[in-house]
C-alpha cells in the first residue's frame, strides 16, 4: 500500500501519489515537525489533500483501530476535516488461554453455522437431483444439453433456489476470508517489532479485509432474511402477492430505470448549480444523497436560495414529479397487475390435525367451519365489466347442467372422491411422481393466470387469443410437448433395445446349459446301458450255469434205467414191443428266434455222448433286473450279491 523508492524511504500514499513523511508522536516533536513543514510549503494553497493516518490499539477489549484524517479542499474553497476510523477486534492468540473463553464464544458459532451451510447445500443438491430424475432416465451419463436446460430451469423458474445457491457462495467465500483474516491476526505481535511504515500497510490491509468480510456478511444476513419466505409461499395470500409482483416485474424495472435517468438529470442540476458554493453537493455522490434528503423534506432552502435563487426555484418542480408522478405511476402499475382473486380461507383444523390428532380424539379435525359472508345480504352492482360477463356464462352453463341431470340426461352417478393414501400405498416413485404433478399444475395454474391477467388487459380478445395465446402459448406448449415426446420415444427405444440384448442374452445362456444338461444326460444313459448289458450277462451265465446242473441231475436220476436196459435182451425187445420208440426231439426257440436245442433221449436208454448244453436265452437290455431269484436259492451268493451292487448303481 506503501511503496518504496529504491532508498527504502516512502514515495507514495496508498499508491496515490503525492509525498509522505512519518510523524512522532510526541506532542512537542510533532507540533516543531507541522511547524518545519509550514516553513518548508509542505502544505500551501496548491495542495489538495493533506491526510494523516496512525493506529491505536486497546489490549484490554483486543481492539485495533486505523484512523485516517483528511483534509481535503473542495470546489467552493473550503477546507473540510473528513474522519475515517475503523475498527477491528483481535484475537489475541498470544494469550490463548487467557483469552479462550472470548476465542471460543467466537469460533464455535462459525463451525455451527457452516455446519448448517452444509446441510443446506445438501438439501438444494437433493432437491435438484430429484427434479432431475423426473426429467431424466436413470443411470450413468455424461453432461448433455438436457442437463443444462434443467440446471437454468432450476435456478431461473425458482428464484429461491438461485438465491439460496449465491447465500451459500458467500457463506463458503466469507468462511475463507475469516480464516485468512484469522492467519494473519496471528501475525499481529511480530509485526509490532516491524518499522512503522509497515505496520501501518498490515493496518490497512487487516481493515479492508474485514471490511469486505463485513459486507459480504451483512449481504447474506439480508438474503437469509429473505430465504424464509420460500417456505411459506405455498400460503394462498403470500402466493397471491408473489403473482401481482411477477405479473408487474417488468413494469417496475422500467419505472425504476425512468426514475433514475429523472433524477440522473436533477442530481447533475444542482451539482452544477451549488457544488461551487454549497459543502453539501461538492461531488455527485453526495449530491446524489442530498437529492434524497430533498425529497424527504430534509434540507435549507435559505442556504440554496443565497447561492442561486433562480436555479433553486428548479428544486419545486423535482418536488412535484417525484411526489406526484412517480408516486401515482407506482400505485397504477401494482393495482394493474393485482390479482383480485379471493384466496381460500385458512382451514387451521385441518393444519393442526397432524400435530394434535392424536392428542385430542375428541375432536373432529377433519371439519373445519368457516365464516361466510350474509347470503341474504344485497350485492352491490358495479360497473359492467368482463368478469361479470364471465360469471352470468358460467351460471348459465350450471344450470344448463342441472337441468339435463334432473331430466335423466347424462350420469347421475354419486362421486365419491378418496385420498390417494386411501388407493394405493405411496412409495418413493409415488411420491416422486405427486412431487412432479405439483410442480407441473403450479406452472400451469401460473401460466393461466398470466393469461388471464394480459387478456383483461387486452383491447382486442380475438386479436389476443390469435396473436398471444394460438401463436405464441399454443406454439410454445406444442413444440415443448413434441420436444418432451420425442426425448420420451427415444429412451423407450433404447430401454427396449437394451431388454432386447439382455432377453437375447439370458436365452443363449439357458441353450447352452440346456446343452450341456443333454450331454450329461445322455453320457449317464449310456453307462447305464452299460450296466444293463453287464447284468443281461451274468443273468444268462447264471441261467447256464443253472441249465448244466438241471441236465446233470438229470443225467444222474436216468442211470438205473440204462442199467436195466442192459440185463437182457428178452427184457430190451419186451420193452421194445410194448412201447413206441421213445427217441423224441424238442425244438425250443431262444428268445432271439434263430437257436435250437439238441435232441436228447429221455426214455430209450441211449444216451449221446456228444450231447452239448442248451445256449442261454438273451434278456431284453431295458428289463428290470430284481435280486429276488437270488431269495428264492436260483442263484448264487456270488451272483446275487454281484447283482445287488448292480441294482444300486442303477437306482
Amino acid at each position: 500500500l506503501q511503496p518504496r523508492g529504491a532508498d527504502g524511504d516512502v514515495t507514495s500514499f496508498s499508491s496515490n501519489g503525492g509525498m509522505v513523511c512519518l510523524l512522532n508522536a510526541n506532542r512537542s516533536i510533532f507540533v516543531s515537525q507541522l511547524q518545519l513543514l509550514m516553513a518548508n510549503d509542505f502544505i500551501t494553497s496548491e495542495s489538495s489533500v493533506w491526510v494523516v493516518d496512525f493506529a491505536m490499539q486497546n489490549s484490554n477489549r483486543q481492539i485495533l483501530s486505523y484512523v485516517q484524517i483528511s483534509f481535503q479542499v473542495l470546489r467552493s474553497g473550503v477546507v473540510e476535516a473528513f474522519v475515517d476510523v475503523d475498527s477491528i477486534r483481535l484475537f489475541n492468540f498470544g494469550k490463548a488461554i487467557d483469552n479462550f473463553r472470548s476465542i471460543a464464544m467466537r469460533i464455535i458459532p462459525g463451525f455451527v453455522y457452516l455446519l448448517l451451510t452444509a446441510g443446506f447445500t445438501k438439501s438444494l443438491w437433493d432437491e435438484y437431483q430429484k427434479k432431475r430424475r423426473q426429467r431424466t432416465t436413470p443411470g450413468v451419463r455424461a453432461i448433455d444439453m438436457e442437463d443444462l436446460r434443467i440446471l437454468y430451469d432450476f435456478f431461473w423458474n425458482d428464484k429461491f433456489n438461485f438465491l439460496e445457491f449465491v447465500s451459500i457462495f458467500i457463506s463458503v467465500f466469507s468462511s475463507v476470508l475469516f480464516v485468512m483474516w484469522t492467519i494473519e491476526d496471528a501475525k499481529l505481535d511480530v509485526l509490532k517489532e516491524q518499522p512503522l511504515a509497515d505496520f501501518l500497510s498490515y493496518c490497512v490491509g487487516a481493515v479492508r479485509q474485514a471490511r469486505l468480510y463485513n459486507r459480504l456478511s451483512a449481504v447474506n444476513i439480508l438474503m437469509i432474511g429473505v430465504r424464509p419466505l420460500k417456505f411459506v409461499r405455498e400460503n394462498p395470500r403470500l402466493a397471491k402477492l408473489n403473482q401481482t409482483l411477477y405479473e408487474a416485474s417488468e413494469d417496475l424495472m422500467w419505472f425504476v430505470v425512468m426514475l433514475f435517468v429523472t433524477m440522473a438529470g436533477f442530481v447533475m442540476l444542482a451539482y452544477i448549480s451549488f457544488g461551487a458554493h454549497a459543502s453539501e453537493c461538492a461531488n455527485l455522490w453526495v449530491t446524489l444523497v442530498f437529492c434524497f434528503r430533498f425529497l424527504l423534506g430534509d434540507f435549507d432552502y435559505t442556504k440554496l436560495l443565497k447561492v442561486d435563487p433562480i436555479m433553486t426555484a428548479f428544486m419545486f418542480p423535482y418536488l412535484l414529479i417525484m411526489y406526484c408522478v412517480f408516486t401515482n405511476i407506482f400505485f397504477a402499475i401494482i393495482d394493474r397487475h393485482f390479482v383480485a382473486i379471493d384466496p381460500p380461507p385458512t382451514q387451521w383444523l385441518k393444519k393442526l390435525k397432524p400435530i394434535f390428532g392424536r392428542i385430542c380424539r375428541c375432536i373432529n379435525w377433519d371439519t373445519d367451519l368457516v365464516m361466510e359472508d350474509d347470503p341474504n345480504a344485497p350485492k352491490v352492482i358495479g360497473p359492467p365489466s368482463r368478469r361479470d360477463r364471465v360469471r352470468r356464462t358460467q351460471a348459465t352453463i350450471k344450470d344448463i347442467l342441472l337441468k339435463t341431470s334432473n331430466a335423466g340426461i347424462g350420469s347421475n352417478l354419486p362421486k365419491k372422491t378418496m385420498l390417494l393414501s386411501d388407493v394405493c400405498d405411496t412409495d418413493e416413485k409415488m411420491e416422486d411422481v405427486m412431487s412432479w404433478s405439483q410442480d407441473e399444475a403450479k406452472n400451469l395454474v401460473a401460466q393461466i393466470y398470466r393469461l388471464v391477467t394480459e387478456k383483461r388487459n387486452a383491447t382486442n380478445e380475438e386479436e389476443f387469443v390469435k396473436a398471444r395465446v394460438m401463436s405464441t402459448f399454443v406454439k410454445e406448449e406444442l413444440a415443448a410437448a413434441s420436444r418432451d415426446m420425442l426425448e420420451a420415444g427415444r429412451q423407450m427405444r433404447y430401454a427396449s433395445r437394451v431388454h432386447e440384448r439382455m432377453a437375447l442374452r439370458d436365452q443363449e445362456t439357458l441353450a447352452k446349459y440346456i446343452v450341456l444338461l443333454e450331454r450329461l444326460i445322455y453320457r449317464h444313459d449310456i453307462e447305464r446301458k452299460g450296466l444293463a448289458g453287464e447284468v443281461q450277462q451274468l443273468q444268462g451265465e447264471n441261467s447256464h450255469a443253472d441249465e448244466e446242473a438241471r441236465r446233470k441231475a438229470h443225467a444222474e436220476n436216468d442211470t438205473p434205467t440204462r442199467n436195466l436196459s442192459n440185463a437182457g435182451p428178452d427184457h430190451a425187445e419186451e420193452d421194445d414191443g410194448s412201447d413206441a420208440p421213445s427217441m423224441s426231439t424238442q425244438d425250443q426257440d431262444s428268445s432271439t428266434g434263430g437257436n435250437e436245442e439238441l435232441p436228447q433221449a429221455i426214455g430209450n436208454g441211449e444216451a449221446d455222448e456228444d450231447e452239448q448244453p442248451p445256449v442261454p436265452p438273451v434278456l431284453d437290455p431295458m428289463a428290470p433286473v430284481s435280486v429276488d431269484d437270488a431269495e428264492d436259492g436260483k442263484l448264487t451268493n456270488i451272483t446275487a450279491r454281484m447283482l445287488a451292487d448292480l441294482d444300486k448303481l442303477t437306482r
